[in-house]
């Protein structure tokens, strides 16, 4: 796959979405671009990611209300979270055994790992 992909929710072709690092630039550094490729859809609002181009596409769910504004930078209405995943060690959520997801958001570029609610639907 090359150029632009298809939406997988509509079959539309997707707009690439800039996810900018503004935060943590130790030094002063310039903000600079997430190293995945981000990826929207105008029509439907599908959002997702490639690690690099040419490899499948990664969904995203938009997070809503006051979970989906940024912990980070303020902005509203900004993150978005992975499908969980099931860890048997979750290392720095005190080593106990559970489902994590991954948080993004759109605005800063920050993200974190999370402990999420429940096991995927």
């Amino acid at each position: 796959m090359t150029g632009t992909p298809e939406c997988p929710a509509c079959a539309r072709s997707l707009t690439a979405l800039s996810v900018v690092r503004t935060r943590q630039r130790w030094g002063g550094g310039e903000p600079r671009p997430r190293p995945e490729l981000w990826w929207q859809c105008a029509r439907c609002g599908w959002v997702g990611y490639q690690r690099n181009r040419g490899e499948s596409l990664n969904v995203m769910r938009r997070l809503e209300g006051v979970e989906g504004d940024c912990p980070f930078c303020g902005w509203d209405q900004c993150c978005v979270v992975s499908e969980p995943w099931w860890s048997a060690n979750t290392g720095v959520m005190a080593g106990r055994p559970g489902w994590l997801s991954w948080e993004v958001c759109l605005e800063c570029g920050t993200s974190n790992q999370r402990r999420a609610d429940s096991r995927p639907q």
